[in-house]
This record gives C-alpha cells, structure tokens and sequence, in this order.
C-alpha cells in the first residue's frame, strides 16, 4: 500500500506522490489517498480505520461510525478489483498530529501507515 497525495500527470490523469506529510488543505480535493494494489486479479473487500488522537470537527464521508472511539474511525466495505485509490478530504479545524491508518483487505489487515498532518 502506498499514501500520499494525487497530483496531476497526463491528459488529466492523476498520480499518487507517496509522503508521510499531508498539509491540512480543505481546498484540496482530495486531501490524502491511499492505494490499494493487490496481489492478484481477484476482486476484493477493503475497508480502512483511522486512528486519530481527537475527534474531527467535521465528519463526512463513508465512515461507518461517525463518532470518535478508541477503536478508530472505520470506513464501509468497499468491493473492487485491480490498483484502486482511496481518498479522503481534509476540512478546517481537522486535527493537527500524526493519523494511523490500517488497511485491511478481505478481513485481514494488510498494511499500517502513518501520516504527519500539519497546518
């Protein structure tokens, strides 16, 4: 797995440029993305959970749970195939620290990443 964020390529096809730094830019769309690459051609089940020191000020998305909890900020399931990103915006007053976010494909979890969020 591979986090960063997508910037402009070719003919308005974006890139990932993996960092461990992610500005909070609500301007940005997205903010940050993580992609997923697995390691065959079958189709797959994905769902992430982000853990955060505090709560956003705003929520929004395809979180499951939208309230905060020692357990992290899970996603819904989502189904699909092939190289896939998965982005998430930042909004005004989201907070500032280090986001830790595990990647679990089919279940089980595939990958740990962690995020420095600066103003």
């Amino acid at each position: 797995m591979k986090a960063g964020v997508m910037e402009p390529a070719n003919a308005g096809v974006d890139r990932l440029r993996e960092t461990q730094t992610v500005e909070v830019d609500p301007d940005r769309r997205p903010g940050w993305c993580f992609l997923v690459d697995p390691p065959n051609d079958e189709p797959y089940e994905v769902y992430s959970v982000h853990h955060l020191p505090e709560a956003p000020g705003n929520l929004s998305g395809d979180f499951e749970h939208q309230q905060h909890s020692t357990s992290g900020l899970k996603t819904a399931t989502s189904r699909g195939d092939g190289i896939r990103p998965f982005c998430f915006d930042s909004h005004k007053g989201d907070p500032v620290c280090e986001y830790r976010v595990e990647v679990f494909i089919n279940g089980t979890q595939q990958a740990e990443r962690r995020l420095q969020v600066v103003p």
